[in-house]
């Protein structure tokens, strides 16, 4: 039982790294009034004049002030005047982190069958030119 419980957490990471590297934060080149007019994002970073970064999950903007909430159970909300917003940042899909996750997984896997491919014969007289068999 024990050993099962431990497979299940370390497949974990496996689950959340795609999750965290296709994505990236990337500066909003709008105004959070022009951002929430149209469909509004899931989740902002914004950093606020004072330079404190905040991300808000599930973010509202109603006049001017812009809410969502924060934490890792997301219970806390938070609110913020738009005039005390410096920058606004909204995650986006990166092509380049989705190709480098891919092939930082892939390539390693397969260099790893190569060599265990490569070096399952060796010494065992499988039909390595040039090695001699064992009796």
């Amino acid at each position: 039982m024990r050993r099962l419980h431990s497979i299940r957490w370390s497949r974990i990471p496996l689950l959340i790294l795609p999750l965290t590297a296709c994505h990236s934060w990337q500066a909003s080149p709008v105004t959070p009034q022009e951002l929430f007019a149209g469909e509004a994002p899931t989740e902002v970073r914004i950093t606020t004049t004072d330079a404190h970064t905040i991300t808000l999950q599930h973010p509202h903007l109603m006049g001017d002030t812009l809410s969502g909430r924060t934490g890792r159970t997301g219970r806390d909300v938070k609110a913020f005047a738009t005039a005390d917003i410096a920058k606004v940042d909204v995650r986006k899909f990166s092509a380049g982190k989705t190709v480098g996750l891919v092939l930082g997984i892939t390539l390693p896997f397969a260099a790893m069958v190569a060599v265990g491919n490569s070096t399952d014969d060796i010494g065992y007289g499988g039909g390595c030119p040039g090695c001699i068999p064992l009796p």
